[in-house]
């Protein structure tokens, strides 16, 4: 798992990218539900809002269209997630890991970041 964050301090959740492989995914979101019963959590919580574990599932997230022939053909161009974070999601997709859209309380990053850094690809700002 790999973790990479930076913090939106307009808004009271952060979101993270996080690579996961196939194994280590029910102990994340054990940890994440452990982590989003800290009451001090509560305005936003902490919660997996996307799950990617094909690459057509984040082609097709990414670019708002479905994963036909065309698009197989060229180089698919992210129009709903920036390039960093789509290039981040498939490189840990074609490594054989998934990767999981996290929202994280604003008041959760910091324990987040430090419980979770290995795993964090990226942070994605709102």
């Amino acid at each position: 798992m790999k973790i990479k964050a930076d913090f939106v301090t307009n808004s009271s959740s952060s979101a993270f990218v996080v690579s996961l492989h196939q194994d280590d995914v029910y102990d994340f979101e054990q940890y994440i539900n452990k982590l989003d019963e800290n009451p001090e959590y509560q305005n936003e919580g902490v919660r997996v809002w996307e799950k990617f574990e094909t690459k057509k599932q984040l082609i097709e997230y990414a670019t708002d269209k479905p994963w036909d022939w065309v698009s197989k053909a060229m180089a698919p161009i992210p129009t709903e997630m920036d390039p960093e974070s789509f290039n981040a999601c498939l490189e840990a997709i074609e490594d054989g890991d998934i990767a999981l859209f996290v929202g994280v309380d604003y008041n959760a990053c910091e324990e987040f970041e430090a419980s979770a850094y290995r795993d964090v690809i990226t942070h994605i700002p709102w």
